[in-house]
Order: structure tokens, then C-alpha cells, then sequence
């Protein structure tokens, strides 16, 4: 049996003054990095080199967790390593007591891999059971490869998606008896919903694998899209949560401004309130063709998983429910609060330009009167 857990865990850059490398010297980083920690050894990891030369931005510092897509995204990068951490160590990670650290293990090996929908990562609890609690594992990595190559590269730091792991504990065994002589080496898949993290128990026959080993990559490779369409949803959804809450920003501003305590100054009305308003026009606009947009990636991506019949199918359950309370946003009803003040702030200044006008024509009126008239 193989207890494991699963997160989105990256390594991206620290950002900083304009520096270019190539794919290459950055995979070199990511090894060099982590070869240099006395915790981890049997570092593996394998790219497409026909992209080994191509060019990324270390300037650029990415985070997922604010709505930014994985960087630099390596063509079939999997990386793997061996992991040791003493409970003691583990504990103090997660900033709890010793006695309540559910992983049952100090050994772990952890994946990291880019699908073509994004980053995951995989941590196995090697010597796990039944009891182990693989999400916390991923937890505990998450925290030590913070604490340690965020420190200690030079241009390196942990991004992920988080701060949670799945929602859920994976499970990978052996069972002949569920499956028939003529069933292929597909998984069946037992969810069992219970309070806190689900578990997910994945089964294989025996007789369709070489070793456990075998049938682990290979559940791997099947629910890789998944696992990162979820978490590309993920990202997807705290980027517009950042998005509208700029256009709240402007429109709780233009709000104080309207309020009956509000005592508006000329630059208020003239300068600030139509810059304002411009600025919220153009935020709203922006965000409903992002919308758009993102509706036709999330409708094709999903098609492509689960109506194409190209993927074997295991997690729609979890994809669907973060589909199902995906957040709508007032778009329509915030444009037509802009709309009303825009219409307001535009009679203002006909009202401002005809007093203007009648004053300025006054004393032009007035002026010529006294000069003929003398």
C-alpha cells in the first residue's frame, strides 16, 4: 500500500533586477538547490531539452495563491527527491505537538511535475499506512522547502497553492478480488466521504503491474490533468477575487465622495470624481472580457478532460464542486451604480458650464454697455 498526498507546489523566482537564463541553467538551479540541503538526496529530474535553451525572465516573481500562473512552466518537467524529517522536525514545522503528527513516517518522496493545465506535486509517505495522514505531509513539505530554499537559493523561492493541500487522502492498493480476468489495468476508485479530508483509495490488480511501484507512476500519470486543471481553477479564482476587489476599492472611494457628510472641493468634483469614474469604466470593462475569456479556457479545458473520452476520469467530483460555487460578481449591477453617478457627475458640469457661460456672457454684455454707452 502507498499513502500519499497531493498539493501544487513550484519553484519560481524571487524576482528582482532584469536577469534572463535559459531553461537549462534554471533546472540546474532547482538541483543545485536542493542537492545542497543535508535532507534530501536521490535528486531526479527530467525536462523536454528540446526547450533547454529557450529564455525565461528571473525578474518575474509569481504567486499562485494571488492569481499568477505557474512560471516558468517547463515542458514535461517532473522532478523527485528523497526527503528525511524526524518527527521532532515535522512537528515543528506545522507548529504543533510531536504526539499529533499523523504522517507515521520520517521518509518521504516528493514529485513535482507540470501538466499541460499547470504544477502538482506529490508527496509519498514512504512506510505510510492506513492511518497516516498523507495532506499533512504535504503541509510539512510546503513549510520546510520555504523555510530552506527560500533562505538559501539565490534567485529561488517556493510558490504554491494553498495554503491547504487536496482536500483529500490518497490511498493505492492491491486488490485482485475486485477486479475481473477481463478488466484492464484500470484504477477503481473508492471515495469515502467523511468529516475533515476525505479518503481516496485507489485499487489495482495485481496481475496488470510489475510492482506497486509500476501502478503508482501510472496513477500518477492518469489523474495528473485533474489535478492540475483543479488547481489551475484555483488560481483562476483567486485572481478575479483580486480583480473585483480593485473595483470595490474605486467604488467604495466614489461612494465617500457622494455621501451627504462628503464636503466636496472643485479638484473633488472636477478632477478626482471623473477620474474615479474613468478608472472604474475601464476596471469593469477589463474584467468582463476577462471573464469571457477565462469562461471559453475553463469550458475547452474542461471538454477536453471530461467530455473529450481522451482522460481517465477519477476527480470530477472535486473539479465540479469548485465549479459549482464559483463566485458570480455584481458586474451588472456595479456598472449601472457608475452609470447613475456618471450621470449625475455629467450634469454638474453642464449646470458648472452654463452658470459659466451666463456669467462670462454677463460681463462681456456688461463691458461693451459701459463702453459704447461712455
Amino acid at each position: 500500500m502507498k499513502a500519499f498526498g497531493i498539493g501544487c507546489l513550484h519553484f519560481s523566482f524571487k524576482g528582482g533586477a532584469k536577469k534572463e537564463i535559459t531553461v537549462q541553467e534554471y533546472i540546474d538551479e532547482v538541483r543545485g538547490s536542493l542537492e545542497r540541503l543535508p535532507n534530501i538526496s536521490n535528486v531526479e529530474l527530467f525536462f523536454d531539452l528540446d526547450f533547454k535553451d529557450e529564455v525565461v525572465d528571473t525578474s518575474i516573481s509569481t504567486h499562485m495563491n494571488d492569481g499568477d500562473p505557474c512560471y516558468p512552466h517547463v515542458s514535461m518537467f517532473n522532478l523527485s527527491f528523497d526527503l528525511y524529517l524526524p518527527l521532532r522536525v515535522q512537528a515543528e514545522l506545522v507548529g504543533g505537538d510531536q504526539k499529533y503528527v499523523r504522517t507515521n513516517t520520517e521518509n518521504f518522496r516528493v514529485t513535482f511535475k507540470h501538466d499541460w493545465y499547470g504544477a502538482l506535486s506529490v508527496v509519498e509517505l514512504i512506510g505510510g499506512n492506513k492511518d497516516s495522514a498523507p495532506s499533512t505531509a504535504v503541509q510539512i513539505v510546503r513549510e520546510y522547502l520555504k523555510r530552506e530554499v527560500d533562505s538559501g537559493a539565490s534567485i529561488l523561492k517556493l510558490d504554491f497553492v494553498g495554503p491547504s493541500p487536496f482536500h483529500a487522502d490518497f490511498f493505492l492498493i492491491s486488490s485482485d478480488e475486485l477486479f475481473s480476468g477481463d478488466d484492464s489495468s484500470r484504477f477503481q476508485l473508492a471515495h469515502l466521504k467523511i468529516p475533515g479530508y476525505d479518503e481516496l483509495k485507489f485499487f489495482y490488480p495485481c496481475n496488470q503491474y510489475k510492482s506497486e511501484e509500476v501502478a503508482f507512476k501510472r496513477l500518477l500519470t492518469e489523474i495528473s490533468s485533474e489535478v492540475a486543471f483543479f488547481y489551475e481553477l484555483k488560481i483562476l479564482h483567486s485572481r478575479r477575487a483580486l480583480e473585483w476587489s480593485k473595483v470595490q476599492e474605486s467604488l467604495h472611494g466614489l461612494l465617500e465622495m457622494e455621501g451627504e457628510g462628503y464636503r466636496k472641493t472643485l479638484r473633488d468634483r472636477f478632477i478626482k470624481k471623473p477620474r474615479l469614474l474613468n478608472c472604474l469604466y475601464r476596471d469593469i470593462g477589463l474584467f468582463k472580457g476577462q471573464e469571457i475569456f477565462d469562461k471559453n479556457i475553463r469550458d475547452t479545458h474542461y471538454y477536453s478532460i471530461y467530455k473529450a473520452g481522451k482522460h481517465s476520469v477519477y476527480l470530477r467530483d472535486f473539479v465540479d464542486a469548485v465549479l459549482a460555487n464559483w463566485t458570480v460578481y455584481p458586474v451588472k449591477e456595479t456598472s449601472e451604480i457608475v452609470d447613475y453617478f456618471q450621470s449625475k457627475s455629467s450634469k454638474h458640469i453642464e449646470f458648472a458650464v452654463v452658470l459659466f457661460a451666463a456669467i462670462l456672457g454677463g460681463s462681456i454684455g456688461a463691458a461693451i454697455t459701459v463702453l459704447f454707452g461712455s
